[in-house]
Parts: structure tokens; C-alpha cells; sequence
């Protein structure tokens, strides 16, 4: 059975209703904490980075970068028949009644604030899901095989110039380690910033093309 790994999830839900064979999803962000990363901002707009380490005392002074982050998530998660069924500070269990699984890691910066569970729980996963944050390329050596990349085509799959730590630059030019690309691509558009639009439903306004490469994805998302 497939399972998807998604950094820099944030608040999107639609990889898991329209991917309804795959039942279990690591989620992974650093939202509430920043929204930035590792960096968090004080009330003069001073820049702090912080590490694995400092997180929690850089929270004690409420230097959060979202605060209605978990509001959001709860309330989007509850409209879409997901039940926290386990919390701890840092991690979230949610099911719903199609057996699916979201255990999303919350104020976790991708890969500073990674821990022992964080690369247990990606290394059970082949999938990765690229929709709109494009996480560096380590990402593709703590999945397993055989490996499968969904995209969507709200997200831009081009070269860039951080060649050193880019997946998508990686993608590029190595196409080949990677089985299966997937594309959900909308059927019918939609105001995707609204939650409220973000219902079971949602799957039918999308369809899923397999596509050869990175750069048959990007062809595809534009046609």
C-alpha cells in the first residue's frame, strides 16, 4: 500500500480526497510556529532563526508566525469528517471514516527540525506529494522505492537556480529515479483559497494524469 509524505502541507487537504486508495499521509510543517521555516520574528520585525533545540523557548515568548493555523486546521479537518483521535505538542493524528490516516507533525522546519519518529514515519512512504512548496532534495532519499511524485497544476515544475539543494532541478535531471508522476489536475475551477470549498466533494473536480517526467508535468498543467 502507497503512503504519501507532504512538506510544507499547510492547509491542503485536496491530495487526500481525491487519492482515496492511498490511506495513510505524513504531513509535515512549520506552521503555527513560522511560517518561514526555521525563522520566527520578534514585535520589532527582527529575524531570529531558530533550531530543534530553541523551538520550544521561542514559543514560550509567543513569537509564533501563525497563530490561527491550528483553528483553520481543526475546523477544515472536522468539515471534511477527520477526527483528532491523538495529540501531543508537535504531532496530530486525524482519521476519517474511509480508513484514511493524516499524522501531521506541526511547527516542524523541514529538514532542521527533523527527529527520530519524523524520519521513521517518512521512510514508510514512496510517495511524495509536490504541490506548492518544493522541499530540498533529501527529501527523495528518505522515501522509499518504488517512488511516485503527485503534483497538481497550481504548482510551477521549471528549473531553478539553487541547483545545490533543488528537487526540482534534481527532477530534471534525473528523471528516472522516480516510477510514476502524477498529475490532479482541475476538472472544474474553483476558489481554492476558501476553506469552506474544501469538502469531500472536491474530488470530482479533478482528474489524475500520469505523466512521464517533471517536464511532461509541467506541459500537462499549463494544456
Amino acid at each position: 500500500m502507497n503512503q504519501a509524505v507532504y512538506i510544507g502541507a499547510g492547509l491542503d487537504l485536496i491530495p487526500v480526497l481525491v487519492c482515496r486508495d492511498i490511506k495513510k499521509f505524513i504531513y509535515i510543517d512549520s506552521q503555527p510556529f513560522s511560517e518561514f521555516g526555521t525563522d520566527v520574528y520578534t514585535k520589532n520585525n527582527e529575524k531570529i532563526t531558530a533550531s530543534l533545540e530553541t523551538r520550544e523557548k521561542y514559543e514560550k515568548n509567543n513569537l509564533f508566525g501563525r497563530f490561527n493555523f491550528r483553528f483553520r486546521l481543526d475546523k477544515l479537518m472536522k468539515q471534511n469528517n477527520f477526527l483528532l483521535v491523538s495529540e501531543t505538542k508537535y504531532c496530530l493524528l486525524f482519521k476519517n471514516d474511509l480508513n484514511q490516516v493524516i499524522k501531521y507533525h506541526i511547527s516542524c522546519a523541514f529538514p532542521e527540525f527533523l527527529t527520530d519518529e519524523i524520519v521513521d514515519d517518512i521512510a514508510q512512504c514512496n510517495t511524495l506529494i509536490l504541490c506548492g512548496y518544493h522541499p530540498r532534495k533529501i527529501i527523495l532519499a528518505l522515501i522509499k522505492e518504488p517512488k511516485i511524485i503527485i503534483g497538481n497544476c497550481r504548482t510551477v515544475y521549471q528549473d531553478c537556480d539553487d541547483e545545490e539543494s533543488s528537487i526540482i532541478e534534481y527532477l530534471y535531471n534525473n528523471p528516472y529515479i522516480v516510477e510514476k508522476y502524477l498529475l490532479l489536475k482541475e476538472i472544474k475551477e474553483y476558489e481554492y483559497w476558501e476553506d469552506s470549498n474544501i469538502l469531500p466533494s472536491i474530488k470530482d473536480n479533478y482528474e489524475s494524469i500520469e505523466c512521464k517526467n517533471l517536464e511532461d508535468m509541467e506541459i500537462k498543467r499549463k494544456n
